[in-house]
């Protein structure tokens, strides 16, 4: 079980209701130590934050909606974030993903275009949220092949 600090009871209770919804093969391939609620300026600026070598999360308090997407994005930089003797961003640098980041139409966001590690955090998130097969997973699909 993921270790949760800073959090009041309800907001712990919602984080770990958005956790159990996700697949157990993506938060056991996270290999997240823990999950921290901070309202220091840079976490709650960017809503959350994964930290490259204590394999933490810091996740800004009552961020109501964007919890879910926030906790499976930064999730998504865990599995990228190799073992120490690895790249931090073992799949988000390699030739395919570069490739798929080079041919992109689009990005949601300026720092998704210039960070492959951050689109493919927001692919691998809403790939996840939006399973295969689903409705939402097919249009991600058809708007997004290389990245599917």
């Amino acid at each position: 079980m993921i270790q949760i600090r800073g959090a009041g009871y309800r907001y712990e209770a919602h984080i770990r209701q958005v956790l159990s919804r996700l697949p157990a093969w993506y938060l056991e391939a996270a290999r997240i130590s823990r999950i921290g609620v901070s309202t220091a300026p840079k976490v709650v600026t960017q809503v959350a934050m994964y930290s490259h070598g204590s394999r933490d999360i810091q996740i800004a308090p009552g961020i109501g909606t964007m919890l879910e997407r926030s906790l499976t994005h930064e999730l998504a930089h865990g599995i990228d974030d190799g073992a120490p003797a690895l790249s931090a961003h073992r799949f988000s640098r390699s030739p395919g993903w570069m490739e798929a980041h080079r041919q992109a139409a689009g990005f949601e966001l300026p720092k998704y275009r210039d960070e492959p590690q951050e689109y493919f955090a927001d692919m691998l998130s809403k790939y996840i949220l939006h399973a295969a097969g689903s409705q939402t997973g097919n249009s991600l699909q058809r708007s997004h092949p290389r990245e599917y």
